[in-house]
């Protein structure tokens, strides 16, 4: 298979239950939004884990990398639906897509969050975290990561995503 994109995914549990943080924009609960987000190091996962729920966590992004040099992709959900008991129920599916248009990864089910998340509404990162790598067999140019959120308490779909620019 030519270009195929040596992709590490890995199903990274941030921690056992999500954490709800004020809203990164203005939306009404039940009008989920997500955005997909790339960084060349783990520590926005710690940085994530560890800020306080009275502050934002500052999460360094990049939209380039070179080959042999992995990079992260997570993805942050707002204004998701949930119920009165404080659960969530939505599906995160997320495609990769390479500079030619041939989709390299596709995974209906990335992440999947289904329980009570502490703090009511608010903002939280997926539970999952994609791992890539790029190498010399892949082609360089303008990769896309595209999720797609699908609300199963509040019946809606939202989609993100973003660019990751691959030189050799």
């Amino acid at each position: 298979m030519a270009h195929i994109v040596r992709i590490l995914c890995a199903a990274l549990l941030l921690c056992s239950n999500s954490y709800a943080l004020e809203p990164v924009r203005e939306n009404t609960p039940g009008n989920p939004y997500l955005e997909v987000l790339v960084s060349d190091s783990t520590r926005f996962i710690k940085e994530w884990i560890s800020t306080p729920l009275s502050h934002t966590p500052e999460i360094r992004r990049v939209n380039e990398t070179r080959y042999n040099q992995k990079v992260y992709a997570g993805i942050v959900i707002s204004d998701f639906g949930i119920d009165s008991s404080s659960n969530v129920d939505f599906v995160i599916g997320i495609d990769v897509i390479d500079p030619n248009g041939a989709v390299v990864l596709r995974n209906d089910a990335f992440a999947v969050h289904k329980g009570q998340v502490k703090g009511g509404s608010g903002v939280i990162m997926s539970n999952t975290v994609l791992d890539m790598m790029f190498g010399a067999g892949d082609p360089v140019g303008v990769y896309k990561i595209n999720a797609t959120l699908t609300d199963n308490i509040a019946k809606k779909r939202a989609t993100g995503s973003t660019s990751l620019t691959i030189t050799p």
